[in-house]
């Protein structure tokens, strides 16, 4: 019942398996973004391209949780976190997948181990040296975290409007004191019709000269 309420748990496993997904493409686009000529891939300073690319991913990861219409305001914080991990892991696919283009053996899995390892390692020391990769992880988690908390804060807000409506929609009920005696008057009307009541008469408005008639004193 809590996924229902609140779509956290539906949108950490969207999300999960958004990760590696955007990560691989992320990768992806990095690593073809080498083919473009030189003033296109050192565009201002050779920043617009991996920008570019960082914002899709975070687009890509806020929209796959944006989907499941939460209304946790913590999935935002995990979207974002998440958009983070896809840029480190794509980072790290980037530097396996340069190295073993520009010809490192991999001959066995332990070869292909190795590799990766490095290129983890690689994207620790830049972690610790470089803003490069803050930034990119940045531009990432920013649509990441907007997208999803928009839509929170509508469902949120959506829904004691929809509870109102539904509430207004529904006829009030009749008291019982008027549905018994609707019931009384529908049961007694074939047998019991209703007299419309004689006016009373008093003795100062009787003719003592009028004809009686039959059977009258």
């Amino acid at each position: 019942m809590s996924q229902r309420r609140s779509g956290l748990l539906s949108g950490l496993v969207v999300g999960l398996i958004a990760t590696p997904l955007t990560a691989a493409a992320y990768a992806a686009a990095l690593f073809f973004g080498s083919r473009p000529p030189f003033d296109v891939r050192w565009l201002g300073d050779g920043l617009v391209l991996p920008i570019a690319v960082s914002l899709a991913a975070g687009l890509i990861v806020g929209f796959a949780v944006r989907a499941v219409r939460p209304r946790s305001l913590l999935l935002p914080l995990f979207a974002a976190l998440y958009a983070c991990a896809a840029v480190g892991l794509g980072t790290v696919a980037f530097h396996t997948a340069s190295w073993i283009s520009h010809g490192s053996p991999v001959e066995t899995v332990g070869m292909f181990l190795e590799i990766l390892t490095n290129a983890a390692l690689r994207v620790r020391e830049m972690l610790t040296l470089s803003w490069w990769i803050w930034l990119m992880g940045g531009v990432a988690a920013l649509p990441a975290f907007v997208l999803p908390l928009v839509r929170a804060l509508r469902q949120r807000r959506a829904r004691p409007v929809r509870a109102a409506h539904r509430k207004g929609d529904r006829p009030e009920p009749e008291p019982e004191q008027d549905q018994e005696k609707e019931h009384e008057q529908e049961y007694r009307a074939p047998f019991e019709p209703v007299q419309p009541a004689k006016p009373a008469t008093t003795g100062a408005t009787v003719n003592p000269f009028a004809p009686r008639e039959p059977g009258q004193d």
